[in-house]
C-alpha cells in the first residue's frame, strides 16, 4: 500500500530558513540600496522562481548520488511557499514603505511645514520612532543599528509592528481556510499563479524539456541581457519593450493629476 509522508519535514524547514535569509537580505540590497530590483511588482516573484529553480538543480544533483537526501516535490513546494511569504512581508511594498512611515513624520517636520503642531501630537509614543538623535543614524548613514542607542530606539516600535504584522497574515490565512472549499472544491479554481512552480517541481512534468519553453526564455531572458547591458555600456543599442511614458500629455487639469503613466502592449496569451 502507498504510504503518505508529510510534507511538512525538518529537512524543508530547515533549507528554508536559510534561503529565507539569503532572500531577505537581496530583497532588502535591491530595494532600499540599489533601488532597482521590485521583486514583488509582478505576481510571480522572480527572487522566489529563481531560488527555487537553483533548488531544483541541486536537488537533481542530489538525486544522482545521495537518493535519500533529495527534496519530495512536496518539499520544494514547502520550501517555495515559505519564501513567497517572507518576500510579502520583507518587499518594499510591505516593509520598505512602513520603515519610512516610521521615521519619516518627526525627520522631517518643520516650522515651515508645521507638523508637529497638525498632527504630531497625535501620533502614539510607541508608533513611530521620535528621538532625532536614533533618526538621525538612519537617516544620515555611517552608522549601524547594531549600536546599543540605536537599537533601543527602534526595539519598541519594531516589536509593536511585528506583532501587527504576524496578527494580519495570521488573519489572511484564516481568510484562506475559509473560503479554500468554496473557490477549491465547488468553483474548482485553477489557480493559474501555481502552475510555473507545480509545473517546475514535477518530475514527471515536461516543463525543462519543452522546447517552446526555453525558446521563449531565451527571447526574454536575452532582451533583459541586452537592455542591462546597454544601462551599463550605453553603446550597446537598447531593445525598447518598457512602454510609452504619457503622462506629460496630460497639461490641464484634472487630468495633469495623472502624473506618471507608462503605456505598454502587452502579448497576453490565454489557454
Amino acid at each position: 500500500m502507498h504510504q503518505e509522508y508529510s510534507s511538512v519535514t525538518f529537512k524543508a524547514i530547515f533549507i528554508a530558513l536559510i534561503l529565507m535569509v539569503a532572500n531577505a537580505y537581496w530583497l532588502v540590497i535591491g530595494n532600499e540600496v540599489w533601488y532597482s530590483l521590485h521583486f514583488t511588482l509582478v505576481s510571480l516573484f522572480f527572487n522566489t522562481i529563481f531560488s527555487l529553480f537553483v533548488l531544483i538543480l541541486l536537488n537533481f544533483l542530489v538525486k544522482q548520488f545521495l537518493t535519500n537526501f533529495a527534496l519530495s516535490q512536496r518539499e520544494l513546494l514547502v520550501i517555495y511557499v515559505m519564501l513567497v511569504m517572507l518576500s510579502t512581508v520583507v518587499e518594499y511594498t510591505m516593509i520598505g514603505y512602513l520603515m519610512a512611515m516610521l521615521a519619516h513624520p518627526f525627520w522631517f517636520a518643520t516650522v515651515e511645514n508645521e507638523w508637529r503642531e497638525l498632527f504630531l501630537k497625535y501620533i502614539p509614543k510607541w508608533l513611530t520612532v521620535r528621538d532625532m538623535s536614533v533618526l538621525s543614524g538612519y537617516f544620515n548613514g555611517e552608522s549601524s543599528i547594531y549600536i546599543t542607542k540605536y537599537a533601543k530606539g527602534w526595539l519598541q516600535t519594531i516589536a509593536v509592528w511585528s506583532v501587527f504584522i504576524f496578527v494580519l497574515w495570521f488573519v489572511l490565512i484564516c481568510i484562506n481556510v475559509v473560503i479554500r472549499k468554496q473557490w477549491t472544491e465547488r468553483e474548482k479554481l485553477s489557480y493559474p499563479i501555481i502552475q510555473l512552480p507545480l509545473e517546475m517541481t514535477n518530475d514527471k512534468s515536461r516543463f525543462f524539456r519543452s522546447r517552446m519553453m526555453w525558446i521563449g526564455f531565451m527571447v526574454a531572458g536575452g532582451i533583459d541581457i541586452i537592455n542591462g547591458l546597454n544601462f551599463l555600456f550605453p553603446k550597446i543599442p537598447k531593445i525598447p519593450v518598457g512602454g510609452r511614458e504619457i503622462g506629460h500629455y496630460f497639461t490641464e487639469k484634472p487630468w495633469n493629476a495623472i502624473g506618471w503613466n507608462r503605456f505598454h502592449f502587452i502579448l497576453l496569451l490565454l489557454d
